[in-house]
C-alpha cells in the first residue's frame, strides 16, 4: 500500500541540487574514469567518449552506471531538478522528497546521502514549490527498449498503467510525468504527442489528475517536456545550459 505523502519531508533549495547533483556527481564520476584511462587518452577525450557514449570510455561509462543501483533514484532527482525549472521561471523553488523514518534532518554533505535516504513507494516521487505554490508530481518511465513506441501504444499505457492507479479524486492536483528513454539518436516525433493529446482531450472529463506530460533528452542536445493533458505544450532545457535554466518554448 502506498504511504501518505511526504510524512517526513526534506526540502532542499533547487540551487543545493543542482550543487549536489550537478557539480559534485560528474566531478566524482570523471574521477572513475580518469583513474581507468588517464594513462591512455586525454582529458578532452575521456569526456567525449562519455557524452557520446561510444567506444572504450563510453562502454566502460555505460557498464558503471548499470552497476549503479541507484541510478532511477538519481535520474529521479535529476528530473526533480529539471522540473523546477520547467514550473518555477522566474522564482527560486524547492524540491521536497520522503526521507526514510530514521532520516534526522540536517545539512546534508553529499548527493549519496540524499538518495541513500529516499523513502520508496511513496505517493508521489517529490513535491516542489515556491513561497506561492506547490505542486505534486509522479514520475512514471517508458523505456523505448521494453515497449513498442506508437501513440496507441503510449495511449493503452496510459489507460492501463496510469489512470486506473491515479485517476481519482484525491490526485487533482497530481502532475503525472513520463520520462521516455529512447534508443541513442533516436527521435520522439511531435507529430505523436500531439495525437495523444487529441485524443485524451476527448476524454477530459474523465480524467481528474491535473497534468500528464513527457520528458526525454532530445540527442544529448535538449530536456525536452512534453504536455499532452490538459493542454499541449513543449519547452526545452539546452543541456549545455542546464545551470542558468534558459527555458525555452520550442518554435
Amino acid at each position: 500500500m502506498l504511504k501518505p505523502i511526504i510524512v517526513n519531508p526534506l526540502c532542499i533549495s533547487k540551487k543545493e541540487l543542482i550543487r549536489l547533483f550537478l557539480i559534485e556527481k560528474p566531478k566524482e564520476g570523471v574521477r572513475i574514469l580518469l583513474e581507468e584511462f588517464s594513462g591512455k587518452y586525454t582529458m578532452e577525450q575521456i569526456l567525449l567518449g562519455v557524452v557520446t557514449q561510444e567506444g572504450e570510455v563510453g562502454d566502460y561509462y555505460k557498464t558503471q552506471n548499470k552497476k549503479d543501483k541507484t541510478s532511477t533514484v538519481i535520474a529521479e532527482v535529476i528530473n526533480a531538478i529539471a522540473l523546477a525549472g520547467f514550473y518555477f521561471l522566474e522564482s527560486e523553488s524547492s524540491v521536497c522528497f520522503e526521507m526514510k523514518s530514521n532520516f534526522k534532518q540536517k545539512d546534508l554533505d553529499s548527493y549519496r546521502e540524499l538518495i541513500d535516504n529516499l523513502e520508496s513507494n511513496t505517493e508521489i516521487d517529490f513535491l516542489i514549490k515556491d513561497n506561492k505554490h506547490a505542486f505534486k508530481f509522479q514520475l512514471k518511465q517508458y523505456p523505448e527498449e521494453y515497449k513498442e513506441w506508437s501513440p496507441e501504444k503510449v495511449i493503452t499505457y496510459i489507460e492501463n498503467r496510469i489512470l486506473p492507479k491515479y485517476n481519482n479524486d484525491s490526485n487533482k492536483d497530481l502532475i503525472i510525468v513520463i520520462t521516455i528513454q529512447p534508443k541513442q539518436y533516436s527521435d520522439v516525433k511531435e507529430s505523436d504527442l500531439k495525437v495523444i493529446n487529441d485524443f485524451l482531450n476527448t476524454k477530459w472529463v474523465g480524467i481528474k489528475l491535473a497534468e500528464i506530460n513527457f520528458i526525454y533528452n532530445q540527442n544529448n542536445e535538449y530536456i525536452i517536456w512534453y504536455q499532452v493533458f490538459p493542454k499541449h505544450g513543449y519547452y526545452k532545457i539546452d543541456l549545455s545550459k542546464l545551470f542558468y535554466y534558459e527555458v525555452k518554448k520550442l518554435p
